[in-house]
């Protein structure tokens, strides 16, 4: 698994986006106000999900919202994967992570 940053070159430099990018995610990712490009989750190299990090006192947060169902054993990659990113841009803070479906 993979965290994408926001508006990463994966996403904006190519016309053809169907080898990452299903059809319903693209609503998700490339049709959000403002052309906000939020960052991505990739699972076996498709987005399966959108990511961001929330910050307070010494805390970080990372929220990452999934689509369709996600094994066990790659929500427990996702994690691991979740807890170097957080170790890596929020250093010497509490470190969440949380996973939800798309409201």
């Amino acid at each position: 698994p993979r965290f994408i940053a926001e508006y990463d070159n994966l996403l904006l430099a190519h016309a053809d986006r169907g080898r990452v990018l299903s059809e319903q995610m693209r609503k998700q990712v490339l049709t959000t106000p403002n052309a906000i490009v939020p960052g991505t989750v990739l699972l076996d190299g498709f987005v399966r999900g959108r990511w961001r990090m929330e910050r307070e006192r010494g805390a970080a947060t990372l929220d990452v919202e999934l689509h369709g169902r996600i094994p066990r054993t790659d929500l427990a990659a996702l994690d691991s994967a979740g807890a170097d990113l957080l170790r890596f841009a929020a250093p010497g803070e509490i470190h969440r992570t949380r996973f939800t479906a798309p409201a």
